[in-house]
């Protein structure tokens, strides 16, 4: 009868040490699930931010470039241009040519520079630009460009400079920084400079920015899903006792 007893309690205790450690490989799991859900959203916010911080920086470089850039070009002139194929064979305009072929040479990720108005009709035309004639890209003297957007066209009613796109014409998708050139005595908007960066090289750079913390969110992932199958290797061998 005493051995009973002992066996039963021993059985007892056993499946109480059971219960007591089913309950903690469970309560580990959960833990590990809400820690694999709150670095999987961390890591996405970090990841995002850090994109946002990169596109941020690159709009205020590439606004910048294009300041500096038009600061050395004499703009006086732009009233001489005409927007005809006259204007080949004149040296404003060669000079004006001269001036953003270099520009557009110094900036690695440049792939255009130019100048555009807007006549009175309300079109947006080319001046002069940084690629040269039979140039896959070129454009003459004059050639409209419908393809302005709403952003380009408040450059010239606001006088103010700003960063367009990405945006896509018939050239390709671009990142443009549009800065205003203005007459010195009435201060209207004469012309508008444009600095065009490929959209494919801005977001490339972009993701490159965002690779590290995706990385490290996916390196602690693994980790935690490592310790996970850990767990449920333990919570099975424990049904089996």
């Amino acid at each position: 009868m005493g051995n009973f007893r002992s066996e039963k309690k021993r059985g007892m205790r056993l499946t109480t040490e059971r219960d007591l450690i089913k309950k903690r490989l469970m309560n580990r799991s959960m833990l590990l699930v809400l820690i694999l859900i709150v670095v999987l959203g961390l890591g996405l916010a970090c990841t995002m931010q850090t994109a946002f911080a990169k596109s941020e920086d690159l709009r205020d470089t590439l606004l910048t470039q294009a300041r500096l850039a038009i600061s050395g070009v004499n703009t006086s002139h732009i009233p001489e241009l005409t927007a005809t194929q006259a204007d080949l064979t004149s040296p404003s305009y060669q000079e004006l040519k001269a001036r953003l072929v270099e520009i557009s040479a110094a900036q690695p990720l440049s792939r255009f520079a130019y100048l555009i108005r807007r006549n009175p009709d309300g079109t947006v035309i080319f001046l002069v630009d940084s690629e040269q004639p039979g140039v896959k890209g070129y454009s003459p003297p004059g050639q409209e460009y419908p393809e302005a957007s709403t952003l380009t066209l408040q450059v010239f009613h606001t006088g103010r400079e700003m960063l367009v796109g990405p945006a896509s014409d018939r050239w390709g998708t671009f990142v443009s920084g549009l800065i205003p050139i203005k007459d010195d005595e009435s201060q209207n908007v004469i012309a508008v400079f444009g600095l065009d960066i490929n959209a494919g090289d801005w977001n490339q750079r972009v993701m490159a920015s965002a690779l590290i913390p995706a990385l490290m969110t996916l390196l602690i992932v693994i980790i935690i899903i490592f310790f996970m199958v850990l767990n449920h290797r333990s919570e099975e061998e424990n049904r089996q006792i």
